[in-house]
């Protein structure tokens, strides 16, 4: 009999009624009285690791959780982490970040009704997570409502429904249906997961309208060290009178442009002149490469973490007239930082020397 970890997070699937409203309060364990079938199918230990509405969850909590599966991996064949419906796609994409190519399933899941609410989805949800997890593939993945989700893929689209969650841009990779299991795709793994310990959170995230300035993406791009365009369409940049466009490369920050204007379908950079100055700004995200930006936008800023990162060290590699990693500069700038113009020879202290453009 597989061995499984779950961890509570809490939302309201494990809520209880008070005079302030529904209020996390239920244990794992008391969520798992509710069902005593799991018992049948595998062997579990509980830790409860926070009782949150998952709307108070931030990345702090996702590094606890992360942490949390590290500390126990060798000991569970998959875990089972019970979290609120609002931000687990944001949890699973993070998630799928901070433990990557994991031979064992880390499944989220959770419920639009608490688990002893009269019609709740919650039992399903849970025996398809623990059945999943003792059958599964690998990987961050979310089961809810008979399907299963890649964790960069999934998008909450109903606020109600019990099929709360869509997967964008990619196939369901199973279904669970009366406990039995039909695969549609794996999940690639290594023999061991690889575990990272840190987000970068200097990486914004500007949802464009029509009509927003130039003023509030370089508001945002003195900011950040990354920021995330979502933009229209398949991933055009507005020209408005002068031909000024959002998202400008300054001090080497890269505006990643994506198309999440539509929900499915994703972006494409080549089939216009608005995707064309969309791919001089940087990069147009084409909403399938889900190691570079999640489908949902939810994971593109930590996928972007790494793409900062590779700048950096061709930043380090590269020596030339320009700074282009933002990096803090010492009492001396040199020219393309932003600051300090007319002071040749500065050095950067991302590592010593300028790169060029990238």
């Amino acid at each position: 009999m597989k061995k499984i970890l779950m961890i509570g997070t809490g939302g309201t699937i494990a809520s209880e009624m008070t005079p302030e409203g529904l209020t996390p309060e239920l244990s794992t364990h008391q969520l798992l009285a509710y069902l005593p079938r799991i018992a049948q199918l595998c062997h579990v230990d509980c830790i409860q690791l926070y009782s949150l509405d998952s709307t108070s969850i931030h990345p702090a909590h996702w590094l606890g959780t992360a942490q949390a599966i590290r500390e126990h991996y060798d000991d569970y064949d998959g875990f089972v982490i019970s979290h609120g419906t609002d931000t687990m796609a944001y949890t699973a994409a993070a998630l799928s970040y901070l433990v990557q190519d994991s031979p064992k399933p880390i499944i989220l899941t959770g419920a639009q009704k608490p688990i002893w609410f009269d019609g709740t989805d919650s039992k399903r949800n849970l025996t398809d997570a623990f059945l999943y997890a003792c059958r599964g593939c690998g990987g961050v993945q979310i089961v809810f409502n008979g399907r299963v989700i890649l964790g960069t893929r999934a998008r909450k689209t109903y606020s109600k429904s019990f099929r709360a969650f869509s997967s964008v841009n990619y196939p369901d990779l199973a279904v669970v249906q009366d406990e039995h299991l039909l695969q549609y795709i794996r999940c690639e793994s290594r023999p061991r997961p690889l575990f990272y310990d840190r987000l970068d959170p200097h990486v914004g995230l500007l949802k464009l309208i029509p009509g927003t300035e130039d003023a509030l993406a370089e508001f945002m791009l003195d900011r950040y060290d990354g920021l995330i365009i979502e933009s229209f369409g398949v991933g055009g940049l507005p020209e408005y009178d002068g031909g000024h466009h959002h998202g400008k490369q300054r001090h080497g920050v890269q505006g990643l442009c994506a198309g999440y204007g539509a929900a499915h379908g994703g972006a494409d950079g080549d089939i216009g002149e608005r995707q064309c100055r969309a791919g001089a700004v940087g990069r147009v995200c084409q909403g399938n490469d889900p190691a570079e930006v999640a489908g949902d936008g939810a994971g593109g800023l930590w996928g972007l973490h790494r793409r900062v990162q590779r700048q950096l060290r061709r930043c380090r590699r590269q020596r030339s007239e320009r700074c282009v990693c933002r990096g803090s500069v010492g009492e001396r700038r040199g020219d393309g930082c932003g600051r300090g113009e007319g002071q040749p020879g500065a050095q950067c202290l991302c590592g010593g020397g300028v790169g060029d453009g990238i």
